[in-house]
């Protein structure tokens, strides 16, 4: 298994470093050859910080077709991950656990993401709803021992279930149990990430937010649509 690792590993970096002779040169060339009296950079045309361009980029990014051989590989990651590629939090997730396994430090334990700790909570009140008596501790116990439900708790030790029962109930591992004022949960994912990036959330920041993500979905819906 280390070997195989080692193996992907030293064809990942390969990889990078053609890419980043790619990504040096390519602005350069274009520069040169197609925008020299055009008054303008490569910088420029394809500025992130755009939020046209950014959204622009990005639904070219997302975009994947099985019939392309370098998107090939991609599709079968997020179908192992069981994640959809139309949807950018997935992208993050994917990347997420792309770096934890080639750069996270060794032997640690996998963070919870978002959806994860979201279940274990909605599992944790169900469990509750029909053991209205019981504390923290029973639960726990009723989750490990229900039919429906202990092929998910049945093999976690017992202070592991309490303490990932706890974590799904805090706040400050939960981001969906954060910001009451937001009802969006996407919203509430993109504010985490933003604030956690040092930056201030606004209302006027907000707004902006969710007019994008309103776009983008309505974008997701027409493509669907077309193809029915």
């Amino acid at each position: 298994m280390t070997a195989n690792k080692d193996t992907t590993s030293k064809k990942l970096l390969a990889l990078m470093d053609d890419n980043r002779t790619t990504a040096r040169l390519l602005p350069q060339i274009i520069e040169k050859t197609i925008l020299q009296h055009a008054e303008t950079t490569f910088e420029k045309i394809l500025d992130p910080d755009n939020d046209s361009i950014f959204l622009s980029m990005s639904r070219i990014a997302f975009k994947l077709d099985a019939k392309i051989e370098t998107d090939r590989p991609v599709l079968r990651a997020f179908e192992k991950a069981g994640l959809d590629c139309r949807n950018p939090l997935h992208w993050k997730q994917l990347m997420e656990m792309f770096a934890e396994a080639h750069f996270g430090p060794s032997k640690t334990k996998p963070k919870r993401s978002v959806s994860e700790l979201w279940i274990i909570y909605q599992d944790y009140l169900s469990a509750k709803r029909e053991n209205p008596k019981a504390n923290e501790s029973q639960i726990c116990v009723f989750l490990q021992k229900d039919k429906h439900l202990k092929t998910k708790y049945g093999d976690y030790q017992f202070d592991a279930l309490r303490k990932l029962v706890r974590d799904a109930k805090d706040p400050e591992h939960n981001v969906l149990l954060r910001y009451p004022d937001l009802k969006d949960p996407l919203l509430k994912v993109l504010r985490d990430t933003y604030e956690r990036a040092g930056k201030q959330w606004t209302p006027q920041f907000e707004e902006t937010v969710t007019k994008l993500t309103g776009k983008f979905f309505e974008h997701l819906k027409a493509d669907d649509e077309n193809k029915v």
